[in-house]
Order: C-alpha cells, then sequence, then structure tokens
C-alpha cells in the first residue's frame, strides 16, 4: 500500500502499474509451462493444434481489446467563449468498456463473499445449515458461472458511473457557460448523458459477456476451455493499464511541449528574469 501510495502521488499509472508488473512477472512461467505441456512433454496432434491456435486466439484477443479500450462514444459539446471554425471540436468521451477492467478484478472477490458469510449465518440460524456453496467459485457449474456474469453486470454499470459521472459533468458544463448540443443545460444535459452512459455499459457488458463468459460456459462440456476466460480476463487488464499508463505519459510529455506565456519571475528579487 505504501508503494502504491507513492507511485500515486510521484509517479504514473496509480495502482495499475503495480498490477501491470505482476501480471506479466507471470507471463513468462505461464507461457513456457503451456508449451512444455504441448510441445515437448505430451506431444500430440491435438496439443500441437491446440497450442496454434491458443496463439492466434490470444492475439486476436489483444487486437480486440486494444480497439475496444481505444473506441469511444463522443457527445459533441459547444464552447461559448470560442469562436473560431478552425478550433479543435470538444466533445464528452465515453468509452465502449466505461467500466474498464475494474469489474473483472473485483468479481470474484464479490463471488467469495457468500462463502465467507455462510458460516456466519449458520451460526446464528439453522435455515442456512443444508445450504451448499462450496464450489460457488470455482466456476464449473452453470449456477456458479450465472452468478458470476450477473455481478459482472452489476459492477459494469456501477464502475461505469464511477468513472463517468453524469451530474459532475453536466454540473461543470452549466457553471462554464458550455453545453452539449441540442440539449438544455442542467437536468435535461444530466439525463442525457446518463443514458449515452447506460447505452455505453450495456454495450461493454455485452462484450464482457460474450468474451469472459463464452469460455466459461463451452468450458462445461470442454474443461480445457477454462482457462481461456481468465486469459481474456488478464489480457483486459494488461491492456487497460498500458492505455492508461501510456495516455498519462503522452499528457505529462505534452505539457512539458508549452512554453510559458509569462517570463520566470525572480520573486526575493523582484524583477523578470
Amino acid at each position: 500500500m505504501w508503494l502504491v501510495d507513492v507511485n500515486m502521488r510521484k509517479g504514473i499509472g496509480g495502482p495499475g502499474l503495480l498490477i501491470l508488473i505482476g501480471i506479466l512477472a507471470k507471463l513468462p512461467e505461464l507461457a513456457w509451462s503451456f508449451a512444455r505441456e504441448s510441445l515437448i512433454e505430451y506431444p500430440t496432434v491435438d496439443s500441437v493444434i491446440t497450442f496454434g491456435v491458443a496463439i492466434i486466439g490470444i492475439i486476436l484477443l489483444i487486437r480486440i481489446m486494444s480497439f475496444l479500450l481505444g473506441s469511444e462514444y463522443r457527445i459533441p459539446v459547444q464552447r461559448i467563449m470560442i469562436r473560431n471554425e478552425l478550433a479543435v471540436p470538444t466533445y464528452i468521451p465515453i468509452k465502449v468498456l466505461p467500466s474498464n477492467a475494474m469489474p473483472y478484478m473485483f468479481g470474484l472477490t464479490f463471488l467469495m463473499v457468500p462463502q465467507l458469510l455462510l458460516p456466519v449465518l449458520q451460526k446464528v440460524t439453522t435455515i442456512f445449515n443444508k445450504l451448499d456453496i462450496s464450489n460457488l467459485t470455482s466456476l464449473n457449474t452453470f449456477s456458479s458461472i450465472f452468478t458470476y456474469l450477473l455481478i459482472l453486470i452489476i459492477l459494469g454499470y456501477g464502475f461505469a458511473f464511477v468513472n463517468v459521472n453524469p451530474s459532475e459533468i453536466s454540473e461543470d458544463l452549466q457553471k462554464s457557460g458550455d453545453y452539449v448540443v441540442g440539449m438544455f443545460p442542467g437536468d435535461k444535459t444530466r439525463e442525457y448523458i446518463t443514458h449515452r452512459l447506460m447505452d455505453m455499459a450495456t454495450v461493454g457488458n455485452v462484450i464482457m459477456i460474450f468474451l469472459l463468459g463464452g469460455p466459461l460456459i463451452l468450458s462445461l462440456q470442454w474443461p480445457q476451455l477454462n482457462s481461456f476466460s481468465y486469459v481474456f480476463g488478464s489480457i483486459l487488464i494488461l491492456n487497460s493499464t498500458i492505455v492508461t499508463i501510456t495516455d498519462q505519459a503522452k499528457a505529462l510529455l505534452e505539457k512539458e511541449r508549452y512554453p510559458n506565456i509569462l517570463p520566470d519571475l525572480d520573486i526575493k528579487k523582484g524583477e523578470f528574469m
């Protein structure tokens, strides 16, 4: 926690940078283990084909996630203080995945909550004595997968409104005098941004269920596909963290390229340098 706090104050990437390092540290071991089992220890035609398909699938996933994380819906904004037709258009960006990788990061944690609470409830009352949820986090039954995907959907909507606050955005626009094109300032603007955010959160949830829930559901019939859902989650966290760090680095570099408008002032001598 101390290192995270230091990086948030003086570095870039925040806690995501440490998550990125943890994922990158495990990748060589996972890749070598998969390659050794498929190509060296137990080489068969099926294992070689599986290895090739897995590599192609991972490359496609990286491309798809990079595209999705970089895609956004833009709400045009009119700046009343700018009367220049050559000015760069102003807009409110809402990403296709507005919650980023946050639902996946916290999904399994929320899935473990019932297992932690059940022993306490069983001591309080006998109603829950026959209830067995020991396989809830194993994700090898349809009920556990359904519960997990439901948690991801709820977290997807929740973190979307954490990352994009319609009330704060509409209030800032109203204070500055700017407005969303075709919308009255205030409540109408807030409702419009909320509706667009809900649309993007829904699209993001559908994509997450398809890419993450698909392999989990198929793994009920073909257990070897179970690991691909975790590969998708790791790629999602990896890509979102890299995009965040890259954007912060670009912003810092762009900041240094702008010269000072006023000359430096020597406070002690009271003179301009």
